[in-house]
């Protein structure tokens, strides 16, 4: 389900903190392997994508925190990498600091900790904490260099830690009985300022003090994640000074707390954005001209230095990101382009002096990015290859590959990608990227997997990396990843998020547009004589799993289907939502219990439309949601549909535990091979799984009258 905050499509998550504790000596490939050790080609497989090393959040479009922390001296780069151990069902976990020089190795100064998820304050919750997705570790240099320090998770808290720059005595320097959430160093770098909340732990310990007589069911609870209230605002932030030598802690005075608040940016329009102070004193930000409300109208870039200046230039407008050059007089910044903004342009503009000057364009995601001297340091990702760390010459845009985490992939064989584009029946412009089969040869009619529902850099997994995209290749699909149109909503020109969403819903504009892009691009590849029409499978998570259970219901162009979340159905959204969510979607146009309404209703429920549906669909699902597909679940059930589902334990919205990734890649191959291949696994541990299968096909081919399946 989709609906826009602050220009965001937002999928609902809640889950409680639990930790998995990474063992060093289980992690001795957390550097990538030399060239020399490389193994020779050989095809993809899914534990490949599982076991990718990572630097930052796997969705490119995360940009909660820096990636990379350059050194005050602007010579050496610090920052973590991930790994999944399948084996362990762990993740190893480093802190590497690499020079900046083009011939230095990186080194690992700290190995261990827990697998961190990234917490929301959302929604008046407190705690609501995760969607699953890993946060991002950010290191921070020591005033002089000499040590980097981080958040590091073990045994359930978040806590402060330290290590030499140079390698060795990595330890902790906080341990509160809180998570430490934020922190900087103090000036002279002798101790450091956190931040926490103290009080949520109180809060927690409460809450089961009052289980002992029951709790009372009010706006604390989503039933559908957990059977126990959720903590609720406000709970405050409280801050500390710790000293790095003796580790001593006290409440922080006011002028020490201010080192974790933004810099002063007083005098900007209440609707600037990116605004990025300059050491000169000068400001640089986005915003909508005075007087345009429209929330769609284009952003222009302004500074004031002195005096503002904006920039006309049309390559001013859909700036992402900002930064000032090394010598503080130029203004880099990072824009979307292209129709319908499916690259990404990097450009630099000095106010008062003209045009901006484009210095590249690419379909590539550039993330987390830093300007260093005549540089700027990135992580880069494409469609074929995973994030590497780069420096781009700012004069001349060529690029220089700094670290390559994942050397290994340049091994496997993989098949071409190609970027589309297209509007749908409302005139709205989409793209998606077509993955061709490893042993692709033209003219080849090939079964087909689409995955969404956002379709940016490296081709990994689509949205919450559910669906595994290569490995689609490598077993002789071609694959589409879809990146969804702007909402309709938008696109009408409406002033606020809130008529967005019911703008979205009326008559459900927003799914038949979202439905339409999607046809629009697969009837394109049938056309192009590289698809068969009737070996088509459509993939979805969150978002996704609604536009699935759409089609479910209005169309026949898939043959088969794999969700990774589900449902929206009238009793679920009014029930185990809970009442503060519950009350949001009656605002964006939901009906209420008391007062049903089946014509709203109808063109999404599975079990209103349960007796016609027979696509094949597969769901595996978290266990801290799998409640909320019950009502179609059973519906479909009970008519011995073809539907099968999976209940992952202790899971969130992204699944984020290595052997339930693997598990849920293989199931999803084995699902669409067996429906659009007609193809079986023989290994004898899958027997029983084919067996409830077969009786699957051979109840729907009785009731279409089909000649049954082999």
């Amino acid at each position: 389900m989709r609906y826009i905050a602050a220009g965001v499509a937002l999928a609902l998550a809640t889950s409680w903190v639990t930790s998995v504790h990474a063992s060093p000596d289980k992690c001795p490939d957390l550097l990538p392997k030399a060239e020399s050790e490389l193994t020779p080609t050989r095809k993809l497989t899914p534990e490949d994508l599982v076991t990718l090393r990572d630097i930052g959040p796997v969705d490119p479009e995360d940009k909660r925190a820096p990636i990379l922390a350059i050194s005050p001296d602007h010579t050496r780069m610090a920052f973590q990498i991930r790994q999944a151990n399948i084996e362990t069902n762990r993740y190893c976990l480093g802190m590497v600091v690499l020079p900046l020089s083009k011939t230095a190795a990186p080194r690992l100064v700290d190995v261990g900790g827990d697998y961190m998820k990234v917490v929301y304050v959302t929604t008046g919750f407190a705690d609501y904490t995760s969607p699953g997705a890993a946060a991002v570790v950010e290191a921070k240099w020591s005033p002089d260099g000499a040590w980097i320090a981080y958040l590091r998770r073990d045994a359930g808290r978040t806590q402060l830690w330290r290590a030499r720059a140079d390698g060795g005595d990595a330890q902790a320097i906080s341990d509160v009985p809180f998570d430490i959430e934020d922190f900087a160093w103090t000036a002279g770098g002798s101790g450091l300022v956190v931040s926490g909340r103290p009080h949520l732990k109180e809060a927690e310990i409460a809450q089961v003090q009052e289980g002992r007589s029951g709790y009372l069911f009010d706006d604390r609870y989503v039933p559908v994640v957990s059977s126990k209230p959720l903590v609720r605002e406000p709970v405050p932030v409280e801050t500390f000074v710790i000293d790095a030598g003796t580790k001593a802690i006290r409440l922080a005075v006011p002028t020490e707390a201010k080192r974790l608040v933004p810099p002063d940016l007083a005098g900007l329009p209440p609707t600037a954005r990116l605004a990025t102070l300059s050491e000169r004193g000068a400001v640089a930000w986005i915003q909508q001209p005075d007087g345009d409300t429209d929330l769609v109208a284009p952003t222009r870039l302004y500074v004031r230095d002195g005096r503002e200046m904006i920039c006309e230039a049309s390559t001013c407008t859909q700036v992402i990101s900002l930064w000032w050059s090394n010598d503080q007089t130029r203004v880099i910044y990072l824009r979307s382009e292209g129709e319908p903004h499916g690259r990404n342009g990097l450009y630099e503009w000095k106010p008062g002096a003209g045009a901006p000057r484009q210095i590249l364009t690419t379909d590539d995601v550039l993330i987390g990015c830093q300007v260093v001297g005549a540089t700027l340091i990135c992580g880069r990702e494409g469609a074929l290859q995973p994030r590497r760390i780069v420096a781009i010459d700012l004069a001349s845009g060529r690029e220089r590959v700094m670290f390559d985490p994942n050397p290994e992939f340049r091994t496997l064989q993989l098949g071409m990608a190609q970027r589309l584009y297209w509007k749908n029946e409302f005139g709205l412009e989409t793209h998606g990227d077509l993955v061709l089969p490893t042993a692709y040869r033209p003219g080849d009619k090939v079964p087909l997997i689409v995955v969404q529902y956002l379709s940016r850099g490296f081709l990994r997994g689509g949205t919450g990396n559910e669906f595994p995209i290569r490995a689609f290749a490598s077993r002789g699909y071609a694959v589409l990843s879809f990146q969804s149109p702007a909402s309709i909503g938008l696109a009408k020109g409406v002033k606020t998020y809130a008529e967005v969403n019911r703008r979205d819903r009326i008559d459900w504009a927003d799914r038949k547009s979202i439905i339409s892009s999607l046809h629009t691009g697969v009837q394109m590849l049938i056309d192009q004589g590289i698809v068969d029409p009737a070996r088509i499978g459509l993939t979805g998570l969150s978002d996704g799993s609604s536009t699935a259970q759409f089609e479910l219901v209005n169309g026949k162009m898939f043959a088969a289907m794999a969700v990774g979340t589900c449902c929206d159905e009238p009793v679920i959204v009014n029930t185990l939502d809970g009442p503060v969510i519950g009350a949001f979607f009656h605002k964006m146009g939901y009906p209420t219990l008391t007062e049903p309404d089946d014509a709203f209703w109808r063109p999404v429920s599975l079990r209103m439309n349960a007796h016609k549906i027979e696509t094949p669909l597969l769901m595996q699902l978290p266990d801290r949601e799998y409640l909320g597909a019950l009502e179609a679940y059973t519906a479909l059930k009970e008519l011995h549909k073809p539907v099968e589902m999976f209940v992952f334990p202790d899971e969130y919205h992204i699944k984020w535990q290595p052997e339930h990734q693997l598990a849920s890649f293989n199931r999803t191959l084995d699902w669409f091979d067996f429906w659009l291949r007609a193809k079986e696994d023989p290994a004898p541990e899958k027997a029983e799984q084919y067996t409830r299968w077969e009786t699957m096909r051979a109840e729907r081919d009785k009731r279409l009258g089909a000649t049954p399946g082999p």
